[in-house]
């Protein structure tokens, strides 16, 4: 279910190392390190290495410097596991129901009954309305809200009213030390400990929150903004296709354009957060992580987001990026020779000076510019891929020995060597 921790280096060296870690499913941070849930479970940039726990998608996931939380499901009822990134985490299998996890304790729920508990079982003295307690990220401590009163509890059967808001609160998360952010009647307000709610000027939703203990990251019609939970002033926004990540300490975002992680003002955190078909073409490996790769020395010779294709093929003067719209033909040193719209939705080959699109029933042919020239009956499948080989727990999809490496990728983007 859940492995014990595996570190892999960052860029050259010896030993297992990770060079691209590829689209993630989910982006965040715990206040100091970033980390990311992918296909194969948990990773952790510990600084010149990255910690990796193989185990399934979670139920729950809490994260601070102190300690990550994460709950799977289990056979008989929710399984929880806990400790700091690189450490050996401690384990506990809860009844059936679901629990929600923090840094400290964990809320256990089945049917109309609610326990709270510390990590490694102790009951926390908690008042009835404490049913949809959300335990907090960073230690004891637990926050609820009824109607418009919400409630805290930084130990066990002390409870003190954190807010009474202007409305019923529908929904809401919980940060560190008990901060929150929390909707009525589609409104947010902020509330830090000892202050009062303070209504923030914006219309976004709460599903891609970051909470530090005094401010907010969030997800808006027009990229992120950065918000005061003290006073709900708008400290900075950023702008684009950008989410939310959390603070590591400063407040970071995720480019999905260009698979970056940075901070508000551009500075770059990490790179190749993408996805992307490979071609190995020479010494070059084309695509993970929307990279140019030299299997020789391990050097990105080129980050470029259009790398970060469907499918990449060769061409004597470079290579051609399929998109789901469009096709871009780059050269050897990325610069785009052009680029024209997807004549057709079917997988793409080369034939000669032909690009074929496989459909139902028929294949499209058109030229290298795009021209569509004709149809043909549809060819034969192509060759199946072979199976993933398993490293290190995990799926690597395909891979090429160059020098003294061996090198593996996946369709995801990662790229790693042995």
């Amino acid at each position: 279910m859940v492995s014990q921790w595996r570190t892999l280096g960052w860029g050259a060296g010896t030993g297992p190392r990770m060079w691209s870690p590829g689209a993630p499913d989910l982006l965040l941070a715990d206040g100091e390190q970033i980390g990311w849930l992918g296909r194969d479970g948990l990773f952790v940039d510990c600084g010149e290495e990255v910690g990796f726990l193989a185990m399934a998608p979670p139920q729950s996931l809490s994260v601070s410097p102190m300690c990550w939380t994460v709950v799977l499901e289990g056979a008989a009822g929710p399984v929880l596991f806990w400790g700091a990134p690189g450490q050996p985490w401690r384990r506990r299998v809860l009844p059936e129901g679901r629990a929600v996890a923090g840094g400290a304790w964990v809320r256990w729920r089945r049917g109309s009954q609610f326990t709270l508990t510390t990590l490694d079982g102790a009951e926390v003295s908690a008042p009835m309305g404490a049913v949809r307690a959300l335990p907090w990220p960073d230690g004891p401590g637990a926050s609820w809200w009824e109607g418009r009163f919400l409630y805290r509890m930084p130990a066990p059967g002390q409870v003190a009213v954190a807010g009474i808001l202007p409305g019923s609160i529908t929904d809401g998360c919980i940060g560190p030390g008990g901060a929150a952010l929390l909707s009525v009647g589609g409104a947010l307000y902020g509330v830090v400990p000892g202050g009062l709610p303070a209504p923030l000027e914006v219309e976004a939703g709460l599903d891609d929150a970051r909470l530090s203990a005094t401010e907010a990251l969030l997800h808006t019609h027009s990229g992120v903004g950065h918000f005061s939970l003290r006073d709900g002033t708008l400290l900075d926004e950023v702008e684009g296709e950008c989410v939310p990540v959390g603070f590591a300490p400063e407040p970071l975002i995720f480019d999905e354009s260009d698979g970056t992680v940075c901070s508000l003002d551009g500075d770059l955190r990490h790179a190749h957060f993408q996805s992307g078909s490979a071609l190995l073409k020479g010494h070059t490996l084309y695509g993970p992580g929307g990279g140019a790769w030299d299997l020789r020395s391990g050097r990105c010779t080129l980050r470029d987001p259009t790398l970060s294709a469907q499918q990449i093929l060769p061409l004597r003067d470079g290579v051609l990026c399929v998109h789901a719209r469009e096709l871009i033909v780059l050269d050897h040193g990325g610069i785009e020779l052009r680029r024209f719209a997807r004549p057709s939705p079917g997988a793409v080959c080369i034939e000669g000076e032909r690009l074929l699109f496989r459909g139902r029933g028929r294949t499209l042919i058109a030229d290298l510019s795009g021209t569509v020239l004709g149809t043909t009956t549809p060819l034969p499948p192509t060759e199946l891929l072979p199976a993933p080989t398993e490293r290190l727990g995990l799926s690597l999809d395909a891979g090429s020995a160059m020098g003294q490496r061996e090198w593996r990728w996946t369709e995801d983007g990662m790229l790693l060597s042995f």
